[in-house]
């Protein structure tokens, strides 16, 4: 049996950074604000501050190969918005279509109930990108919006879904 998605460790900087240079050459439409983070400081300070947040969660999910997917989740920092966060996955090409999404959002909604004061979770999508907005739906994400023509890929212009679910009610 392959190992389970695991929350990170600091020791984890130089796999996650391999994994954040292999999106990045593969192009891959992974959104995380300000970037991906490929140097090792910016990929340490990355980890530090999902250990010291406990309100942030990333995990990861290892192969021979290193880190091979993540998931991320973030909280609002704004008091009126705390109960609220963004959520992200990516998994590189070459895993992609093996479950690991699948493992992944089930790490997040598994640790998402247990969360004092988090109520909702919400995901960004391209468009474009069937196989995850069916993964979103079927952990009973539902889209909320769209942001028309909202990241630029190439030469093109992509829309973006906006997707959210409840999490506070979860194992209750």
């Amino acid at each position: 049996m392959e190992p389970a998605p695991r929350p990170v460790r600091a020791e984890d900087a130089p796999a996650l950074r391999a994994f954040f240079q292999a999106l990045e050459a593969e192009r891959c439409p992974f959104l995380l604000e300000g970037g991906l983070p490929t140097t090792p400081d910016s990929v340490e300070d990355l980890v530090q501050g999902f250990l010291e947040e406990p309100r942030s969660a990333l995990w990861v999910v290892e192969r021979d190969a290193g880190v091979v997917g993540l998931a991320q989740f973030a909280p609002h920092a704004h008091p009126q918005q705390r109960h609220w966060g963004h959520l992200a996955l990516a998994v590189l090409a070459p895993w992609r279509g093996r479950g690991l999404g699948r493992d992944l959002m089930a790490a997040f909604l598994a640790w998402a109930g247990g969360v004092d004061g988090l109520r909702h979770a919400a995901v960004e999508v391209f468009a474009t990108n069937a196989p995850a907005i069916r993964l979103y739906e079927r952990f009973g994400f539902t889209r909320d919006g769209v942001k028309r023509a909202a990241a630029r890929v190439g030469e093109d212009f992509v829309d973006i879904l906006l997707l959210s679910r409840r999490v506070d009610t979860l194992g209750k």
